[in-house]
């Protein structure tokens, strides 16, 4: 699937380095091996390994080590083309950890476009969720661009600290050393 239009920057082929003819191709080589994964699931619920599974596992080992050596340095990029705006060179990493997280990627991008295609398509922030409560809201605030230009925006509800995703705000939660809401007199 060609991403025509795209709300985040995970969902950008430029960014990631990609013309559209190879989104195109790993997305149909995503889609193959995520039926051959299906097929060997559904015979997974026996208590020993079939042949089929047995051929799998073997294909997945023949992949890693045909993959094994790391990627050439490619040459390197014009000046105004590094920085936050393009992804991180993979110079020298095996090919198939490569692919592994370009296809995590890929249905992450997948995963947030579409829960971010449900929210109306208007110019900045029309929802906020702090914690498990979702509100839409009356006014801008003065968020930073890349946050204020977000459809959807999470906030801690114990520090007020700000992202960009879901996922990201459910990690600060598990690390967030404020148990209560900010302020001295809440609870007394």
């Amino acid at each position: 699937m060609a991403h025509d239009t795209h709300f985040t920057i995970e969902a950008c082929p430029k960014y990631h380095n990609l013309t559209p003819s190879q989104c195109k191709e790993m997305h149909e080589r995503h889609k193959k091996r995520e039926d051959e994964r299906r097929r060997a699931l559904t015979h997974l619920k026996s208590s020993s390994s079939t042949a089929e599974q047995r051929a799998y596992r073997d294909r997945i080992k023949e992949n890693r080590l045909t993959m094994k050596s790391p990627r050439p340095v490619s040459p390197k990029r014009e000046p105004g083309e590094e920085g936050p705006k393009r992804q991180a060179d993979f110079s020298g990493i095996p090919l198939y950890d490569v692919r592994l997280f370009q296809e995590a990627q890929a249905l992450v991008a997948d995963k947030l476009e579409a829960e971010l295609k449900t929210l109306p398509n208007t110019r900045g922030t029309k929802y906020l969720q702090m914690g498990k409560y979702e509100m839409e809201v009356w006014y801008q605030s003065p968020y930073p661009d890349d946050y204020a230009r977000l459809p959807k925006l999470y906030l801690c509800e114990f520090c007020l600290k700000y992202m960009k995703t879901k996922t990201i705000l459910f990690r600060h939660a598990n690390k967030c050393v404020w148990k209560h809401p900010p302020g001295e007199e809440v609870y007394r």
